[in-house]
């Protein structure tokens, strides 16, 4: 199995579904992926091309915080 899918399936579980359960933030999400994979500056580029979706941006910048604080090493 994938280690980043499920470290992030055991420790952020609440901040994955507080996120996809929020359109806005499931849309930033997708939108970031789609559009900021390679940006040197994601925060920047999520400004620029998704910005139709601010209001989800605490429940992304949670799940982000989360993955990175807890998965870092797996993903």
């Amino acid at each position: 199995t994938d280690p980043c899918g499920a470290c992030m399936a055991s420790k952020c579980c609440t901040p994955i579904n507080s996120c996809l359960n929020t359109n806005d933030c499931a849309g930033l999400m997708e939108c970031v992926t789609d559009n900021c994979a390679n940006a040197s500056d994601v925060n920047i580029c999520a400004q620029q091309y998704c910005s139709q979706y601010s209001a989800g941006i605490n429940a992304y910048n949670t799940l982000a915080q989360c993955i990175g604080q807890s998965c870092a090493g797996s993903c």
